[in-house]
């Protein structure tokens, strides 16, 4: 569980193949064993050891932090911004490469649904006092510093890394949320005494969304650290660098066909670095061969190979359970219409209708082949499951064309999701519930959507038409009642009227 926790394995039986064969029978196991290559997953702080090739940006980095407070690491997609911070920059400040560096503390976060969650939890493993929940008023921008004051150890330098800064824009709906998370790292780096600093990563695509807000905008662009994608020469380090580490050798015809390929795909080096992965895991004799490359599809078809291979190894039964289970790992950004991955928690799944053990067999093979990965929320500690990388997304044909053709039911999903999310966090207050056309669109992903949904979307739906044929039935008694009593009113103005005649008369 640490093991996951801190990102050193995929999964759980990538970590049992390393105890199973350090086990062994009592003999010395070679350092061959460890597959040096991380699939596509990024690097983490401990796999530093296998990481090479990136020497000049991890200086740029150690320069840009020494001199400001906030560095901002921006690049495409696939380009290792999360590798370069955790496996670079980090065991660098370990190592002291900046004057009591140290001796810093590191906090790592996602901004994900909840970015005060997510910061919480960041400080929460480097605090030595109690962490408030995200809905103290002590998490106001106005008051944040003497929190992290009061929770930090005295004098305590820390460097507080965000990765994936555009979650802040892609899952949390909130704007004003949004704006309050950055004003409060503002307030954070704005303190004179404070020794706070942040790094953070971005894609490339998202970077105009933090600008638009100003106070953070001015202070981002002010240290960004530009990451491109390896040439050439720093492929060749990242191929041969953690081979040579465990005694592995590489044919050179291989090292020359990989990076010609890696570097004519765009995106190209989370396929590289999972083309090793198998090339490892297949290797014979110790030896990575270009004939085992040319098999195996290269870089460019490795990605979509294995797993148009392990899904139609599956029976047709879980063959429809997998479609299910890879759709609902993926949600679509309205704003952008982009497609993007996203943690779900494993209890989720268990709400799609699909028996357990066909959701752990198709996780389980997905898993072993690091297509997929599992780690555990921080706060609640409940497992999660998450596409390995979102160039699966884009590589593999057959999921590709699964998003394709739901893609505006994924965009309803998501917004039926935050706005399930809301009422729960309101004690399902009826205040938050649907009604009108926006009831009418979602009650579309019953009638019509093949999307399974989950117990508290099916719940939040259920209560919404509730509470509108509640309304509906109180409203048909209301008019019963108004024509009942215009009914009496008119008769007694016609018994007034016949007396008044009478009188008259």
């Amino acid at each position: 569980e640490m093991c996951i926790r801190d990102r050193r394995y995929a999964d759980a039986s990538e970590f049992l193949v390393d105890l199973r064969a350090a086990l062994g029978d009592g003999e010395t196991v070679s350092a061959a064993a460890r597959n040096p290559y991380k699939g596509l997953r990024a690097f983490a702080t401990a796999d530093a050891q296998d990481f090479f090739g990136r020497d000049a940006e991890v200086e740029d980095l150690l320069v840009a932090i020494r001199d400001h407070r906030l560095v901002s690491v921006v690049g495409p997609s696939g380009c290792g911004k999360s590798s370069l911070v955790r496996a670079g920059l980090i065991p660098a400040l370990r190592e002291g490469r900046i004057a009591g560096s140290d001796r810093w503390l590191h906090g790592e976060a996602y901004p994900g649904v909840k970015p005060f969650v997510a910061l919480g939890e960041a400080l929460r493993s480097v605090a030595v006092q109690q962490i408030p929940e995200a809905s103290d008023p002590r998490w106001h921008p106005d008051r944040i510093v003497d929190l992290v004051h009061n929770v930090l150890p005295a004098n305590a330098d820390l460097v507080l890394f965000i990765d994936q800064f555009e979650e802040l824009f892609t899952l949390c709906t909130d704007r004003a949320e949004r704006i309050r998370f950055m004003d409060a790292l503002l307030a954070l780096l704005a303190d004179p005494e404070g020794t706070t600093r942040v790094v953070l990563t971005l894609r490339a695509d998202y970077y105009g969304l933090p600008l638009e807000y100003r106070p953070f905008g001015d202070l981002m662009r002010s240290a960004v650290v530009g990451l491109t994608p390896p040439g050439p020469e720093q492929l060749v380090q990242a191929i041969t660098g953690p081979a040579a580490a465990v005694g592995l050798s590489v044919e050179s015809e291989l090292i020359a066909d990989i990076v010609a390929d890696t570097t004519a795909e765009p995106g190209g080096l989370p396929l590289m670095e999972y083309t090793l992965t198998r090339l490892f895991d297949e290797r014979g004799d110790g030896h990575l061969t270009l004939e085992a490359y040319r098999s195996s599809g290269g870089v460019e078809g490795a990605l979509a190979q294995w797993p148009e291979q392990i899904y139609g190894e599956l029976p047709p039964q879980q063959q429809a359970a997998a479609e299910t289970i890879l759709v609902h790992l993926v949600t679509v950004d309205p704003s952008a219409d982009r497609v993007t991955r996203r943690r779900v928690p494993l209890p989720e799944l268990d709400q799609l209708g699909i028996p357990r053990s066909t959701v752990a067999r198709i996780l389980e093979r997905y898993g072993a082949a690091r297509l997929i990965t599992f780690d555990r929320d921080p706060r609640s500690r409940t497992p999660t499951v998450e596409v390995a990388h979102e160039a699966l997304l884009e590589h593999w044909t057959r999921l590709a064309e699964w998003v394709a053709t739901r893609r505006s039911q994924l965009i309803l999903q998501r917004r039926l999701r935050d706005a399930g999310a809301e009422w729960e966090e309101a004690n399902r207050d009826p205040g938050f519930l649907l009604q009108g056309t926006r009831l009418r669109q979602f009650d579309a992903l019953l009638t019509q959507g093949d999307l399974p949904l989950t117990d508290t979307e099916r719940d939040f739906l259920t209560a919404s038409r509730s509470a509108v044929e509640a309304r509906r039935v109180r409203r048909r008694s209301i008019r019963r009642a108004i024509g009942a009593s215009l009914g009496a009113l008119a008769a007694l103005a016609l018994i007034f009227g016949v007396v008044a005649l009478m009188q008259r008369n």
